[in-house]
């Protein structure tokens, strides 16, 4: 896009949404709308592929306040960029997020794979969001806090056969090792001694203990759950969470 100023740019927004023009590809508001909100921090690259595909990838920042033109370093986010490329490759599309944990984002996180739903069977559907529901509260439940945030990150891949998901935070060692502990066991039960599990879970009205991991241990049965620590630090640990859902 052509460098333009502040005012061009809310004028050009704005003649657009009153002329009503669109092409295929849409009318361009979206890029325009980036552009003025971003205060002009906007950058792109294209890397090619082959002889008919080529990567586009769009960087922007939006600043929390605007007092001049926004000059962002994206090179750290290039860089993760560069990374995500190469671990996704042959995965149908993904997804990567890092930060708080809210009630908020994992709302927003299932509203943002609405447009999933149509290309998988209902049942699928619930199960990948029951599961997304249970790994952000898993994140909630055994993150470091820092400003009253839960910190984290989930990547999500989804390829022709199944759904791959990995979290990752920093947990405090003792939280770690007991959900290792957790996982161990319930990767060790067979599916009958799974569905066991969760009845007597259920049936205990004095039982402090959810039934998240065991939740999850059935929907992806006979897949395993992977859990790993590392990088201890005194008392934390960063702790890694991966499962692959069968499509089914």
């Amino acid at each position: 896009m052509v460098s333009k100023d502040q005012e061009e740019l809310d004028e050009l927004y704005f003649k657009r949404m009153e002329s009503g023009e669109t092409t295929e590809k849409g009318a361009g508001l979206g890029l325009i709308e980036i552009t003025r909100k971003s205060n002009k921090s906007i950058r792109y690259e294209i890397k090619k592929v082959n002889e008919e595909y080529s990567f586009f990838n769009l960087y922007f920042a939006i600043p929390i306040k605007v007092t001049e033109e926004s000059a962002f370093d994206f090179s750290k986010a290039m860089s993760v960029q560069t990374k995500l490329d190469q671990i996704s490759t042959g995965s149908e599309s993904c997804f990567y997020y890092g930060g708080d944990f809210s009630n908020s984002f994992i709302s927003s996180l299932l509203g943002l794979l609405v447009s999933k739903k149509a290309e998988r069977k209902s049942n699928d559907n619930k199960k990948v969001h029951h599961i997304l529901i249970e790994l952000a509260q898993n994140i909630k439940r055994h993150a470091q806090f820092k400003n009253e945030s839960a910190r984290g990150r989930i990547f999500i891949e989804w390829k022709d056969q199944y759904i791959e998901v990995s979290t990752f935070n920093n947990s405090l060692i003792d939280n770690a090792k007991g959900l290792q502990k957790k996982v161990v066991d319930l990767n060790a039960a067979s599916k009958e001694q799974l569905l066991q599990k969760s009845k007597e879970v259920l049936a205990d009205l004095e039982s402090t203990n959810g039934l998240g991991l065991i939740d999850i241990a059935n929907l992806i049965y006979p897949n395993k759950m992977n859990v790993s620590v590392f990088n201890q630090k005194e008392d934390q640990v960063g702790l890694f969470f991966s499962i692959k859902i069968n499509n089914e």
